[in-house]
């Protein structure tokens, strides 16, 4: 039996580099950097409760929604590896967007999620991740 290709057409893919993974995206959450908040308030403050800011930015996990492909594996859980995500090639543009990050995958939906919202009767079948950066690597590199 042949299992159809979905795709949304928007394009954008990702690659897992230990789990020789290349999916299809239908939505990646931003990519944050934050710098911790720390209170700095004492026992004589009277009046509004100070802060001071950290120095090391701290990247947060990406999560990543992607069509479901029936013959091919789970991707690898707890391995560092790198994951790139290759935008969409913009309008006039010779090199699309990427963002190449190393870290792990730490969660898998591995179960399909269908979705019927656009009206068909078989509807997308999705699987999501979650990947947490170890630090060690977080690049961008802007369309051009």
């Amino acid at each position: 039996m042949t299992i159809a290709t979905l795709d949304t057409m928007h394009g954008a893919t990702i690659a897992l580099s230990v789990s020789s993974l290349t999916l299809r995206v239908t939505s990646i959450s931003s990519a944050k950097k934050t710098i911790p908040v720390i209170d700095s308030s004492y026992h004589l403050t009277t009046s509004l409760a100070t802060k001071i800011f950290g120095d090391l930015a701290d990247a947060q996990p990406v999560t990543i929604t992607y069509q479901n492909s029936p013959s091919l594996a789970s991707p690898a859980i707890g391995t560092v590896q790198t994951l790139t995500i290759t935008g969409p090639l913009p309008s006039g543009a010779s090199t699309a967007e990427i963002m190449s990050i190393t870290g792990a995958v730490t969660d898998v939906e591995d179960s399909p999620q269908y979705d019927t919202s656009t009206g068909g009767s078989a509807g997308l079948q999705m699987k999501s991740l979650t990947f947490t950066p170890d630090g060690t690597t977080h690049t961008h590199t802007p369309a051009a």
